[in-house]
Formats: C-alpha cells, sequence, structure tokens
C-alpha cells in the first residue's frame, strides 16, 4: 500500500493531538497497540475490534487518532463523527454505515498504516521500570 505524503502528515498531527504522542515521546504500548490493531481487524472483523478499542481507556486514543486521520482525509464523508463525554463512538459510525463496510475498512487500515509510520518520526519514552538484577 502506497500512502500520498498527506495522510502521513496527517497522522502525525492526529498522534499528538491524540495524546499518544507528549513532548515528542510517546509509550511503548502505543506501538504495539497500532501495530496489532490491523490484526484485530483481519481476526476479528473491524466493528469488534473498534468496539474493543473504544471500550479500553488505553487505547481508546488510539481510535481517536485513527478518527483524525479520516476526518482530515475525507472530512465529507466521516464529518459525522461524534465525540461525546464517554469518548469517540467511531463503532456507532460504522453500524449506521454497514452496507459500505468494506471502503470504511480500507480507509480505517490506510489510517492505520499511516499512523504506523508517523509513529517512527518520535522517540519511545525511556522506562522508568528498575531493573533488579539482584546483589549480595
Amino acid at each position: 500500500m502506497k500512502l500520498k505524503d498527506e495522510i502521513i502528515i496527517q497522522a502525525i498531527s492526529a498522534l499528538q493531538d491524540s495524546g499518544i504522542v507528549n513532548d515528542g515521546k510517546y509509550d511503548k504500548e502505543y506501538k504495539g497497540y497500532i501495530s496489532s490493531f490491523g490484526a484485530s481487524i483481519i481476526q476479528s472483523g473491524l466493528l469488534p475490534a473498534v468496539i474493543f478499542y473504544e471500550s479500553k481507556p488505553e487505547k481508546v486514543k488510539l481510535i481517536y487518532a485513527i478518527v483524525k486521520v479520516l476526518k482530515s482525509k475525507l472530512s465529507n464523508y466521516y464529518g459525522e463523527i461524534e465525540y461525546n463525554n464517554n469518548g469517540i463512538k467511531f463503532s456507532n459510525f460504522i453500524i449506521n454505515r454497514k452496507t459500505e463496510k468494506k471502503k470504511i475498512e480500507k480507509d480505517v487500515d490506510e489510517a492505520a498504516v499511516a499512523l504506523k509510520l508517523a509513529i517512527r518520526t518520535f522517540k519511545e519514552k525511556k522506562s522508568n521500570s528498575n531493573n533488579y538484577e539482584g546483589t549480595d
């Protein structure tokens, strides 16, 4: 899949807007969340994967970032996605557009790949865990 530069630029912005990247750095977990999202879609389907990610506070940031990329890419089509106090309900948008599932899945896949590439432009935060090596 060849991505246009504009979608990668939007993905960089979406990573920052979503809170995945702060001060030019991201937590290691988010690289894993982004990488596993595509596999979740293949394994479970688009709607179950989105619902799962929306239901986890630490993972909903990825859905937010995907929606930001989609809105910037195709604002006329994805402009109706609502945000509320409980977070993003991208799943509602998918349910209401079930006849257009293939188009949405293709767009989401493209956005996820763009985020996967874009996160490489930032640095991973250093781990704060102390490795105990036992001393006598």
